[in-house]
């Protein structure tokens, strides 16, 4: 159906008691098009009652309500872990350190066509227990690009305050450093 002459809309009528006048109810044949406001109409085709438009949160104020919530629920889920520690660690560096060389000396001595350094030096415990000595870590030369690293195996025990005399003859070669630095392993 195309026509809108051809549609025939059914006419309701509302019975009352008491002898009252039936009301007609309007049909959309003698509804005007353009009347948009029928208090009459179902509710579900009637204006919606008028509401006053909700104001949004401002996005500056949004960001940042949700940025301290943010962390707030970081610090109470752990966080506080992190700045409980937040003062550096300041290592006061040891007087005096634990094992420590004093009395080093080197002799070079000739032997069979290669020179041999011999290294003297004592070992004293500072510390107030017993130590077991680790491995020796010699430096002979000056020049870092030349200089060769020897390790000397130990193991003693030293009660506190005791001392170690040792010596050691390393093969150095011909034309190298008398200088020699001890270190101990790590």
């Amino acid at each position: 159906m195309t026509n809108k002459e051809d549609a025939i809309d059914v006419e309701f009528e509302t019975v009352q008691k008491d002898g009252a006048q039936p009301v007609k109810k309007p049909t959309s044949a003698n509804i005007k098009e353009d009347s948009s406001d029928n208090d009459e109409q179902l509710a579900v085709f009637g204006k919606m009652p008028n509401k006053k438009k909700q104001s949004g949160m401002s996005l500056p104020v949004f960001t940042l309500v949700a940025a301290v919530c943010s962390v707030t629920a970081f610090y109470l889920a752990g966080g506080h872990v992190l700045f409980e520690n937040a003062q550096p660690i300041i290592v006061q560096p040891e007087t005096q350190p634990l094992l420590q060389f004093q009395n080093i000396s080197t002799n070079r001595l000739a032997r069979d066509g290669s020179d041999v350094l011999t290294i003297e030096a004592t070992i004293i415990n500072n510390d107030k227990i017993a130590r077991v000595l680790p491995p020796v870590i010699v430096h002979i030369g000056d020049d870092p690009t030349k200089r060769r690293m020897f390790r000397i195996n130990r193991g003693e025990t030293l009660n506190p305050g005791e001392r170690l005399m040792f010596t050691n003859s390393l093969p150095v070669g011909k034309g190298n450093s008398d200088k020699a630095e001890l270190t101990f392993a790590e």
